[in-house]
């Protein structure tokens, strides 16, 4: 079929197919795998967003904030208790919007929620009752907002007025 292909051409292609090959096989060797992430635009939604500024302004450096915090990293099981691992997978992927905490220590002083219209839902519903029964066990006050277009400044210092002294 390729008789007009001589010996040495024979040769020459035979080559030339296991360098391109080689060629071939290093460039994917060294070729990061891709992962099916990416980089969101924001840490905060657009409410979000507009909610931490008017907070910034209400709070006016008397306490440090800071937004997304998982509960884990403020709320702890006691060691030792029942179920422990059945208590820490309760918290290990809840978070809180917004965490006041104290400027000199860190120390958590309160919990900013903002409601928007799925805290109506019955199953977030009760993810919030156990979340208020888990602040209460812990001592640690939060306060729930109303999710809304516009916020006050004003308001939320009144809100947070006794945490802010």
């Amino acid at each position: 079929m390729f008789e007009f292909i001589s010996n040495n051409q024979s040769w020459l292609i035979i080559i030339g197919v296991v360098v391109v090959g080689l060629y071939l096989a290093s460039k994917h060797k060294n070729k990061k795998p891709v992962l099916p992430y990416e980089l969101n635009t924001s840490l905060l939604t657009a409410n979000e967003l507009n909610f931490f500024k008017a907070l910034i302004t209400a709070v006016d450096s008397k306490l440090y904030i800071s937004p997304k915090v998982r509960m884990i990293d403020f709320v702890s099981v006691i060691k030792g208790s029942d179920e422990y691992a059945t208590h820490r997978n309760k918290i290990i992927s809840k978070h809180i919007d917004f965490l006041l905490c104290n400027n000199d220590t860190m120390a958590p002083v309160c919990a900013v929620e903002l409601d928007d219209r799925s805290h109506k839902s019955e199953k977030v519903q009760e993810r919030d009752a156990l979340v208020n029964q888990i602040y209460e066990a812990v001592n640690l006050p939060i306060v729930r907002i109303q999710s809304q277009r516009i916020y006050s400044d004003e308001n939320i210092r009144a809100t947070l007025l006794k945490y802010l002294s």
